[in-house]
């Protein structure tokens, strides 16, 4: 792990190439200002998507396409927001670039994907209560780096950023040859020298530039040689242009900063425009020219800092070695095929791995359902506070109309159709991301959810097996319902396991073990999402139809031999790929 030092809300880290990184970390102010930026940018989004999908219902577009639009569009946006910009846009919101400032990982790398998903995933518990951001806000505020539990989840910080460019240095009329070389009292006797030259006689002139330059040499400024006034002279002339180059270079360092940054400005825009615009290496061509390049960046930098470069320079280098650097190591599979690669793999062998804490989330979730269920069938006085008016309205219409479908008490518009479907998926997939960021409550909040569904699961079926109408609604939940409570048993285990890197760190350091599992759980819940946008469609549309009780079970035997093989099974051949 890299060696941080903190000293005056300035981070320095010592990256393993042996190159000190400067972080200026960003206050609680400035980052509550560009959270509001970004949430003014939000709403106004939103209000523009509303608008313009009530405008295309206006034109005739169906009401089913607009209603699909607008379930999955606006979780999409409130989940996404922080995440596509953080993820794909250099760790920058327009809030975080209009301030200055940039999300980055601990040890001062560029975020990675799965980082920016972990703390965008925990925010929804830093804005608690409701959204008013005190939960963070005391987190930042007691945490010397002002990080929030979004922030200690993922391992990263937040940052003030410097302008990451390299300023132009004017021309001079001669090339300048290095910094200067003469201390100030030595440089004003030959100064002296050169003004009076002229006043001089010829002998008395040289005498005295050989005295001078005898000492020059003694001081190891000058060559030894023959010398004259003349050489003195020329001598001095070269001083003044190395003087020059360093006042031309004001602001910009000492003056053999200012020579780096003369000879070598070009190179780093260079290089800057091509990391930029380029992938991951592919070839072993590629691999080889980009570890050339982060040899050179590297030795750069040391050398600005060494020289005294201006801070303005010494962070765009910083910057510059850390793209190179997350260049370099990235992988070189695209994100699509690296996801192609987890879904086929990698999701179902960290599912095996964090075995414990999905174990738990699922005698969370059903042990909860199995007691209520008994407890509402000995006492049925209690279906109205733990099942709620509207599932027992739904089961007393199941029981009045024998053989009935659950569709049939639902009295929805959307039931069996392409919007339902859209609703479940998006009703499904918040419920699992809130319960994998509820392991930043030290895994309360988690345990919580998981046994209020339990309850909730319970006491719906309590209520229909009351009434005689069991089937009416196991016909229901049979096609989707190992899928979609096996994603949710899941998502609540990834927070488990995330708030079990506080609970049981084992030898380690908590911080770096915590990190470590909410990149662990974040994948996973990434693979929730996935399997929850399988049962969301068989929920739109196949657990609705008015099929033969056979062909659901038959389907929802198929699903869950399906599910059980997956998860078992795949994998086992080959490493996973949990980047």
């Amino acid at each position: 792990m890299a060696a941080q030092r903190l000293e005056g809300g300035t981070l320095t880290i010592q990256t393993p190439e042996n190159v000190a990184l400067d972080l200026p970390l960003a206050g609680l102010g400035s980052r509550f200002a560009a959270l509001l930026i970004d949430a003014l940018l939000l709403l106004v989004t939103l209000l523009v998507m509303l608008f313009v999908t009530a405008m295309f219902g206006g034109l005739g577009v169906p009401e089913s396409v607009v209603g699909i639009v607008l379930t999955l569009a606006v979780p999409l946006l409130l989940w996404g927001w922080f995440f596509y910009f953080e993820a794909f846009q250099d760790g920058r919101t327009p809030g975080k670039r209009a301030l200055g400032l940039r999300a980055v990982e601990a040890g001062g790398r560029p975020l990675s994907v799965t980082s920016a998903a972990v703390r965008n995933l925990v925010r929804v518990i830093d804005l608690q209560p409701g959204v008013t951001c005190l939960v963070g806000g005391t987190c930042m505020a007691l945490d010397s780096r002002s990080r929030r539990l979004g922030d200690l989840a993922a391992g990263t910080l937040v940052v003030r950023e410097l302008p990451a460019e390299f300023p132009e240095l004017p021309e001079i009329e001669h090339e300048a040859l290095g910094a200067p070389r003469l201390p100030g009292a030595a440089y004003a006797a030959l100064e002296d020298f050169a003004s009076r030259r002229g006043e001089l006689e010829r002998a008395a002139a040289e005498a005295i530039g050989a005295r001078m330059l005898a000492a020059l040499v003694e001081a190891g400024h000058a060559e030894p040689g023959r010398g004259s006034a003349q050489t003195v002279l020329e001598f001095y002339e070269e001083e003044q242009r190395r003087r020059a180059a360093a006042r031309l270079g004001a602001g910009l360092g000492s003056a053999a900063a200012v020579d780096q940054l003369r000879a070598k400005r070009k190179r780093w825009v260079e290089l800057q425009d091509r990391v930029d615009d380029s992938g991951a290496p592919r070839t072993e061509t590629e691999v080889a020219e980009l570890a050339g390049d982060l040899r050179e960046i590297s030795s750069d930098l040391a050398r600005a800092r060494t020289f005294g470069a201006a801070p303005a320079v010494v962070w765009s280098l910083e910057r510059l070695t850390a793209r190179v650097h997350a260049r370099f190591y990235r992988g070189a599979a695209g994100l699509g095929r690296r996801a192609l690669q987890f879904v086929t793999g990698g999701f179902p062998q960290l599912v095996r791995h964090a075995w414990k804490p999905i174990a738990l989330a699922s005698v969370l979730l059903y042990l909860p359902a199995l007691i209520v269920y008994l407890v509402v069938d000995l006492n049925p006085s209690l279906e109205l506070a733990l099942a709620g008016d509207e599932m027992v309205r739904r089961a007393e219409v199941a029981a009045a109309q024998p053989g009935s479908d659950y569709r049939d008490t639902w009295g929805g518009m959307f039931m069996g159709s392409d919007v339902l479907s859209a609703m479940l998926i998006a009703n499904n997939v918040q419920v699992a991301l809130f319960a994998f960021a509820s392991g930043a409550t030290l895994g309360f909040l988690t345990l919580y959810l998981m046994v209020s569904n339990g309850v909730h699961l319970g006491s719906t079926l309590a209520v229909f097996a009351n009434r005689g109408a069991i089937e009416n609604i196991g016909l229901f939940i049979a096609p989707h319902g190992a899928i979609e409570l096996t994603a949710i048993a899941i998502a609540g285990g990834a927070g488990l396991h995330l708030a079990s890197g506080f609970w049981l760190p084992g030898r380690r350091r908590r911080l770096a073990v915590i990190a470590e599992r909410a990149r662990e759980g974040a994948a996973l819940v990434a693979g929730v999402i996935v399997m929850l946008l399988v049962a969301g469609l068989i929920e739109g549309f196949v657990s609705p139809a008015r099929l033969p009780g056979a062909v659901k079970v038959a389907v929802a035997s198929a699903a869950l031999c399906a599910l059980v093989g997956y998860l078992a099974l795949v994998g086992r051949d080959r490493a996973a790929d949990l980047a």
